[in-house]
Parts: C-alpha cells; sequence; structure tokens
C-alpha cells in the first residue's frame, strides 16, 4: 500500500502559489492528514532572504490565525486562508520552535520599540527570524551609535 501521508512542503508550495483547489483534490486519507495548526506554524516564518519574512508572519496572523479555532471544524476553508497570505511564488519556510523562556534583554527592547504591542509568543518568533544584519539595521534605524550598534549586535549573537 502506497504511503498517503500528507507532504508539508508540497502543501506549503501549493499555499505559497495560492493553488486554491489543492486541499479538494486531496484524497480523503490526505485531508485526514491536514494538520492545519501545524501548516499555520511553518506557513508564518519564510527564511530565503527574499524579504517577505515580516509579510508571512503578519498575514498569517491576520488573515489565518484570527478566529482560527472557530473554523476548526472547516479545514478546506482554514486552507483557503492560508492562500491568501502565499506570495505567488514558493518560498523557503522554517518550523518555529516552542518559545523557549527569554530573560528580557536588550534586543527585547529593541524589539518592543518597533513593535510595541508585542508579546512573549511573538517576541520568540522575531528571535527566531531576525539575522545580525537585521538588528545591526533596526538599532541604526532607531539612531542608536556605533558602539551601541555593535552592543545590540553582540548580544543578539550571544543568546542566539
Amino acid at each position: 500500500m502506497a504511503d498517503k501521508r500528507l507532504d508539508i512542503f508540497k502543501t506549503l508550495e501549493a499555499i505559497d502559489r495560492k493553488n486554491k483547489s489543492y486541499y479538494k483534490n486531496l484524497t480523503e486519507e490526505e485531508q485526514k492528514g491536514f494538520a492545519p495548526p501545524v501548516v499555520m506554524r511553518w506557513l508564518s516564518t519564510v527564511s530565503d532572504g527574499s524579504g517577505l519574512s515580516e509579510y508571512y508572519t503578519l498575514m498569517t496572523n491576520e488573515i489565518v490565525n484570527i478566529g482560527f479555532w472557530d473554523l476548526s471544524k472547516h479545514p478546506e476553508l482554514q486552507y483557503l486562508l492560508m492562500t491568501l497570505v502565499g506570495s505567488g511564488k514558493k518560498m523557503n519556510h522554517q518550523w518555529i520552535p516552542n518559545a523557549k523562556k527569554i530573560k528580557h534583554n536588550k534586543v527585547d527592547e529593541l524589539f518592543r520599540l518597533k513593535h510595541p504591542e508585542i508579546n512573549e509568543r511573538e517576541l520568540n518568533i522575531l528571535w527566531n527570524i531576525y539575522t545580525d544584519a537585521d538588528i545591526k539595521q533596526l538599532a541604526i534605524d532607531y539612531g542608536f551609535d556605533d558602539k551601541q550598534v555593535k552592543e545590540y549586535v553582540s548580544e543578539f549573537k550571544s543568546m542566539k
């Protein structure tokens, strides 16, 4: 008997490419293997340097996450909402690990400058998607001097 598990990477590619018929064309067995919370978690993080990482995180939260559990009995509708996030081309998604307890530090304060309403879970996501270069640019954007910028980058590197 052939393996009927749903391939997460094919599913993500279908979402990225806005393939609205993908879910309904799955076999019944594959549809049972569709786990919307898992797919949403993968979908929200892009790590390919395309500049769309913030877009994917924000759009997944704004379009898919709002009322997500209210739609739990409608996986096809959840899938269709996910396709609204897609950019039209295949992206490189990465898994967001479970939240770690992070001590609040200078980098957290920097993130909170940009996103004052951020919660702990979202803060953890930023720690996973930002790069050293992103931290440097963010500190520069907020007008910190060269010494402070280096401190932010150094702390970021040491906490990763």
